[in-house]
């Protein structure tokens, strides 16, 4: 389906006649294709079967042992979450001395860090 809406109906290449990952021999060509959907013209109890759904994947168990199953949308969860309690968006201490750097050669004022981590 997504090789049909995406390379055959948006008029890309598709399926052995996109290029290579990673090449440049060629343009990439790639289509896309944005389908929005409404759930309430379906079925009724629409979000109870994806929760149901969800909480299914959830409880299987993890390929490694050390990590639990998630499913779309929990990382950015578990990160938002992350942000709220820390009051602000942590970065890498590299990421700082880039900005840092980018700063200082654009001569314009240097990220204001409200806290080390």
């Amino acid at each position: 389906m997504v090789e049909i809406f995406c390379g055959i109906l948006g008029g890309a290449h598709w399926g052995p006649n996109i290029r290579k990952w990673m090449t440049a021999s060629s343009d990439a060509d790639l289509g896309q294709c944005f389908v929005a959907i409404d759930p309430d013209a379906f079925a009724p109890g629409f979000h109870e079967r994806l929760q149901e759904f969800m909480d299914t994947l959830r409880n299987l168990p993890p390929a490694d042992e050390k990590l639990r199953v998630e499913v779309a949308g929990d990382p950015e969860r578990t990160h938002v979450k992350l942000v709220e309690e820390v009051g602000g968006i942590p970065y890498h201490p590299n990421q700082i001395k880039g900005a840092d750097s980018l700063a200082e050669s654009l001569n314009v004022k240097k990220l204001t860090v409200l806290k080390e981590y």
